[in-house]
């Protein structure tokens, strides 16, 4: 990999949307605040910066290049908005300040920005199959699952719920035709059933559990979702049903990120 930056801001954009399609590409499940985490550290590995400030304007400035992107469209995020980008970049981005404030040395503060970012994507990588271990055992046997939307948090634990033998049946809000794409998602066995999103309220009556996804989570526990959340979290309230907001760890604080 060079060791400069791309010189022109033309090359430079270029270069953080090619890097961040490669990332997001490496593999099946790769979540896109992840793609994001995996750019920022090739941005530190290209830098010819020989300080902190310097390195810091850097990661800022290709913080600032691939929201503008991803909000434009020129990312493929795969369904997923540009909050999910901005979730990414700012997490890294306040571990970055964490670490510069505990390294006074630069060259040692740099390595271990670079090491504690690849431990942070590594464990970032599994925390979906972490949260379907955990969130499996909420699917009750001869149930009935209510889901908004087709997050892949959501979607893993389900998978997990029927590997471990539970029957059940999925009633799946057609958002963006997200409920016909969580058919093929889930295995053969597991019924779905698609409905319209101006029915939620009527099949509803019939859940068990309702389980969507979020964008973002706030401080507040409030969730920053697709259109339609809104409209299936007041049903699932007024029926009483047990309700699971499902995240990798994408977390909001008044509209700016919160590491955690």
């Amino acid at each position: 990999m060079a060791s400069s930056s791309p010189s022109s801001p033309s090359s430079w954009s270029s270069w953080l949307i090619g890097e961040f399609g490669e990332a997001l590409t490496a593999g099946a499940d790769v979540a896109v605040p992840v793609a994001a985490i995996q750019v920022l550290l090739r941005v530190i590995d290209r830098s010819e910066a020989s300080t902190m400030h310097g390195l810091d304007e850097e990661l800022r400035r290709a913080r600032d290049e691939l929201v503008a992107s991803a909000s434009a469209g020129a990312l493929e995020l795969g369904g997923r908005t540009s909050i999910s980008v901005t979730s990414g970049c700012e997490l890294f981005l306040r571990h970055a300040t964490r670490t510069f404030l505990e390294f006074p040395d630069f060259d040692e503060c740099k390595r271990e920005i670079r090491r504690r970012g690849e431990t942070f994507a590594t464990q970032s990588r599994s925390s979906r199959a972490v949260i379907a271990g955990l969130g499996h055992p909420f699917v009750r046997d001869g149930g009935v699952v209510f889901v908004h939307g087709r997050s892949r948090v959501v979607v893993a634990v389900l998978r997990r719920a029927a590997e471990a033998g539970k029957r059940f049946s999925v009633i799946a809000a057609d958002s963006d035709g997200a409920g016909a794409g969580l058919r093929r998602d889930l295995p053969v066995g597991v019924p779905v059933a698609v409905v319209r999103d101006a029915a939620v309220g009527y099949f509803m009556e019939r859940a068990t559990l309702v389980l969507v996804g979020a964008e973002a989570v706030v401080e507040n526990g409030g969730v920053v979702n697709k259109v339609g959340t809104l409209v299936v979290l007041d049903a699932a309230s007024r029926k009483q049903k047990e309700l699971g907001r499902q995240t990798s760890f994408s977390f909001e604080r008044k509209g700016e990120n919160l590491f955690f």
